[in-house]
């Protein structure tokens, strides 16, 4: 698994592990865990090049994926 990614699921409480066994805790940490990502992906888009294109990529994917603040 992908360490961002990984780290995201302990943050948000998507994934408990034990065992070596991971599991998805409830529908609202899966709910959560999208939103991070999501965020996440916009903030990448707003702080890789200036101007206001990547401001309105970053709006556009939040606002795709439903995640405005």
């Amino acid at each position: 698994m992908n360490e961002r990614i990984y780290e995201l699921a302990v943050e948000t409480g998507i994934i408990k592990e034990e065992e070596g066994y991971y599991w998805i805790q409830s529908v609202d940490t899966l709910e959560k865990f999208a939103e991070r990502i999501v965020r996440e992906c916009a903030e990448i888009s707003e702080n890789y090049a200036g101007g206001s294109m990547p401001v309105l990529i970053a709006c556009a994917i939040k606002e795709h994926f439903g995640a405005e603040e």
